[in-house]
């Protein structure tokens, strides 16, 4: 997923008109079977700069929101979607995409 969901990402922001140069806000949404788990799966994204906010979700699972600022570029993408993607597997979990709001000058 990363590669070409981190070009992906940068495409979409050109899109709509937003610099993709500048340091924008991100929230990663990943789903886990059990609150110990997404607390877990936290714990460590905390520990890499990341703020996580863990609470239920619609269907009884646990979602561990992890938010961070970052310019969107792919390098850095790169490594963030392969980050959660590596917390959700090693916590038994799913990575189920994420989001930035577009704000256009």
């Amino acid at each position: 997923m990363a590669s070409s969901a981190a070009s992906h990402v940068i495409e979409m922001l050109a899109q709509v008109g937003a610099d993709a140069r500048v340091r924008r806000p991100f929230d990663f949404y990943l789903y886990f079977p059990s609150e110990r788990a997404a607390a877990a799966a936290g714990r460590e994204l905390a520990d890499s700069g990341f703020r996580c906010r863990i609470c239920p979700g619609a269907s009884g699972e646990w979602l561990c929101l992890a938010a961070a600022r970052l310019v969107p570029d792919d390098a850095a993408l790169e490594t963030v979607f392969h980050l959660m993607e590596t917390m959700a597997e090693d916590f038994g979990g799913a990575f189920d995409g994420w989001d930035t709001p577009v704000i256009v000058h």
